[in-house]
């Protein structure tokens, strides 16, 4: 599935903010993605009790922190930060070598759609978040001159935490963002805050909420401020949330307007909208955003 390909792109952790190409965007930091899978509930446990016992070994060469998480949470070792820890845990199993297939085929799965999305990323084959209750993938994004502590976004799946919690057993996804961190990378400037959103893409059905998704990410590629409702919302409600942002125009698309290769594009302060072929979508809002 792209649910987590969905929250990465959709929350700006993408190309325009992680090549060099728009550097100018965060221009002191080079920030990177880096993924990784842990697996699930059926094979996670293998990995534990090798991690265990290669550790347990190595016991009198850990810190004190490490000692103490071998017997609590062997996982959180690898988050571990301290130099001769760090040397023990770069000979210590992968995960990678004992997830199950239907785990692999999911986290080549989330690979497939970053590129798809044009979303560059890593392998950290030593990321284990710092929580339990993940499942499959996990995500950072770090910033190269933070030095060790260097994540500034972090977040994974969770299959089973809304179970856990009392809900129904559905999977979910989260992550945080460390504001202190973000604001020490962004340079001091005089422009204005901007006034809202550009455009505001209401997306009627299936087809056209995977259009709306793919033009919304190159729009944001190209430094268009663009947002869209993720929770298949009637038209009315999804225009009154554009109205709440403040949007200055609102994109109308549905499987009609796919079917005809065409979609509404309304003025939102102007109360007024015209019909704008879809071939000429990407230019026509370009041409608004300058």
């Amino acid at each position: 599935d792209f649910t987590t390909v969905y929250a990465i792109a959709k929350h700006g952790i993408a190309k325009r903010y992680l090549t060099d190409e728009n550097k100018d965007i965060f221009p002191l930091a080079k920030l990177n993605l880096e993924i990784n899978s842990l697996g699930c509930l059926e094979c996670r446990p293998a990995f534990r009790e090798a991690v265990i016992s290669f550790l347990g070994s190595q016991a009198e060469e850990l810190c004190g922190d490490c000692r103490r998480r071998l017997g609590t949470n062997p996982l959180r070792v690898f988050d571990c930060k301290v130099e001769k820890c760090g040397e023990i845990i770069s000979r210590a199993p992968r995960l990678n070598s004992f997830i199950c297939g239907d785990c692999r085929t999911h986290f080549e799965g989330v690979q497939e759609g970053l590129r798809l999305f044009g979303v560059p990323y890593r392998l950290n084959d030593q990321m284990v978040r710092g929580l339990d209750y993940y499942t499959r993938t996990t995500f950072e994004v770090t910033a190269e001159h933070l030095g060790a502590q260097n994540a500034v976004v972090g977040g994974g799946r969770y299959d089973h935490l809304v179970r856990d919690l009392g809900g129904p057993d559905i999977p979910g996804i989260g992550f945080a963002i460390g504001f202190e961190r973000l604001i020490s990378m962004i340079p001091e400037s005089g422009e204005d805050a901007p006034q809202g959103p550009l455009l505001f893409i209401a997306a009627l059905g299936e087809k056209a909420a995977e259009r709306a998704f793919i033009l919304g990410n190159r729009l944001r590629m190209n430094g268009v401020h663009v947002e869209m409702d993720y929770a298949d919302r009637s038209l009315k409600s999804q225009m009154k949330r554009a109205d709440r942002l403040r949007c200055a125009y609102a994109l109308i698309l549905g499987e009609r307007e796919i079917q005809d290769n065409k979609a509404l594009l309304r003025n939102m302060r102007e109360s007024a909208q015209e019909e704008v072929c879809l071939d000429d979508l990407e230019n026509t809002i370009m041409t608004l955003a300058r």
